[in-house]
C-alpha cells in the first residue's frame, strides 16, 4: 500500500477506537490494545517492501 493510504488507515482506524471509547462501546484497556495493534500493523506494512518482479 501507498504510505498517505496505511497513514490515512491509521487516523481512521483510531478516530473510530476513540468513538467507541467515548461512547463506552469498548474500555479503555481494550482500546489501548486495538491501538498498540494498529500502530504494529501499519509499521509492518510501511516496512514491507514491494513485490519483486
Amino acid at each position: 500500500m501507498h504510505k498517505p493510504a496505511v497513514a490515512g488507515c491509521l487516523v481512521a482506524g483510531l478516530a473510530v477506537i476513540g468513538f467507541l471509547t467515548a461512547t463506552d462501546v469498548i474500555d479503555t484497556v481494550s482500546a489501548i490494545a486495538v491501538g498498540v495493534a494498529l500502530f504494529i500493523a501499519a509499521g509492518v506494512e510501511l516496512k514491507r517492501k514491494g513485490p519483486s518482479r
